[in-house]
């Protein structure tokens, strides 16, 4: 323990008090060689950062100035595809949400659909009417749903859809 100098009255009082015992003010340790050296290191890993992130912000605009209308047209018609099956999907899910007996015990377990979301494969745990959990899967085949195990079969099971995992946080 050292002693140091009160910044409020400028008597002296121990560094591990919590106030002053003169004047009763909060006790400000300095943060010594270790802090300084800690802060300089934050510093300079923001300026990095910061950096990458302006050279990151060009190369991504060169690259957008370098692609033809053409190119455009086709990523905006992709992002339109996407949105639309995102769309679909949250929608979907939200059904399924909404018919159980305790929505907020649903966990999704997996979440897939086609290209342009005519099927929408979905299996989830859920709480049943004793507490306990079960696990189920539902199709919806153009927005239509059906549990029948021989319709999951057909349409889910080995296909190559796309993940739809992020729709969880859409919920």
């Amino acid at each position: 323990m050292a002693l140091i100098r009160c910044k409020e009255c400028g008597k002296e009082a121990s560094d591990g008090a919590g106030k002053c015992p003169n004047c009763g003010a909060k006790i400000r340790k300095s943060a010594g060689l270790l802090g300084f050296l800690l802060g300089a290191a934050v510093l300079v890993a923001m300026v990095q950062c910061t950096l990458r992130t302006e050279k990151s912000k060009e190369q991504i605009a060169a690259i957008s100035a370098s692609k033809t209308t053409e190119q455009r047209a086709a990523e905006e018609k992709q992002h339109l595809a996407d949105e639309i099956r995102f769309q679909k999907t949250v929608i979907a899910a939200n059904a399924v949400k909404k018919a159980q007996r305790n929505p907020d015990s649903l966990v999704w377990e997996d979440i897939y659909a086609n290209d342009d979301a005519s099927v929408i494969c979905l299996l989830y745990r859920a709480q049943n009417g004793f507490g306990g959990m079960n696990k189920e899967h539902i199709v919806f085949v153009g927005g239509k749903p059906s549990q029948s195990g021989a319709i999951w079969n057909k349409r889910c099971t080995g296909k190559g859809f796309i993940d739809m995992k992020h729709v969880r946080q859409a919920l």
